[in-house]
């Protein structure tokens, strides 16, 4: 059995105010390495995220409700099953003009949290088992994070 907690119920009493909306970070989790970072989020009726502009990159998944997503000088409508990629240095924000509360999942990485977690399974048991694979002479791919690389074996 893994070390780290297979299943975890949402804690709506959890729910942090940040970002002038109400949301529960729930990624990283705890002992199960990850490249990213993800939050459950809720802009509420009359209310507006606040305006912003991420240095990393982010993508929305739309949960319920509906909502504006501004980018920019760009308003969409924004709703259940919506997906958007919001690239570095963009402003926005969700408006919410509607009766009922918006909730999204964000989804956000840059650089440095793919480092992290380069290094983080680089130091696990398991990692002595792609560093075997290469020595064998399996094949291998070459990604490039940054300024550094990593191979993989395919397979």
């Amino acid at each position: 059995m893994p070390d780290f907690q297979i299943f975890r119920p949402m804690n709506w009493n959890g729910l942090v105010h940040e970002y002038d909306i109400d949301g529960l970070r729930l990624l990283p989790w705890d002992n199960y390495p990850m490249p990213f970072s993800g939050a459950w989020c809720i802009v509420r009726p009359g209310t507006k995220s606040l305006p912003h502009t991420q240095i990393d990159q982010e993508i929305f998944i739309g949960l319920k409700g509906t909502a504006k997503l501004v980018m920019g000088d760009e308003v969409r409508d924004f709703t259940f099953g919506d997906i958007a990629a919001m690239p570095k240095h963009t402003d926005h924000y969700f408006k919410n003009d509607y009766d009922e509360d918006f909730h999204f999942y964000v989804v956000w990485w840059d650089e440095p949290h793919a480092r992290q977690y380069l290094a983080t399974i680089a130091a696990m048991p398991e990692a002595g088992v792609l560093e075997r694979d290469l020595k064998a002479g399996t094949p291998a791919r070459t990604f490039t994070i940054g300024h550094g690389a990593l191979e993989v074996p395919h397979g």
